[in-house]
């Protein structure tokens, strides 16, 4: 079953790897192509930090992106990373390694730093926010 699951590995990133067949007669390719793609997510660098359990401190390690509602939000929100990351760190370590491994403490967490991130950018600024990681240790 590993093997199955390498050899798809392997023909995703072939396939993926193929550049684009169709191109126009001047061998463009594609309308839009070229142009830097504006995005409204942020991948804030990595976290880790202390949470507290019954049994002592632990370490929580987590990777956050934030979806914001305008694009142009993007260089705001990286100007502004160090009041950013002062909020999640602050966030983070009031919870309990609980509150961060249970799904219910981390909808709960999400809507916090949401709610504290917009003061720090904005009302409405942060849409959504995902873990791309979540570590605890």
């Amino acid at each position: 079953m590993k093997f199955a699951g390498a050899v798809a590995g392997l023909f995703l990133c072939l396939i993926v790897s193929i550049p684009p067949i169709f191109a126009n007669e001047e061998g463009k390719h594609g309308e839009g192509e070229g142009k830097k793609a504006e995005t409204s997510l942020v991948q804030l660098d990595p976290f880790v930090v202390n949470v507290s359990s019954p049994t002592g401190y632990r370490f929580a390690k987590l990777g956050i992106c934030l979806d914001l509602s305008s694009p142009a939000l993007a260089d705001k929100a990286k100007a502004k990373n160090g009041q950013i990351r002062d909020v999640v760190i602050t966030c983070v370590t009031s919870k309990t390694a609980q509150d961060i491994t249970s799904p219910e403490g981390r909808m709960q967490l999400k809507e916090e730093l949401i709610d504290r991130i917009n003061s720090v950018l904005g009302d409405k600024a942060v849409k959504s926010i995902y873990f791309t990681e979540v570590v605890v240790q």
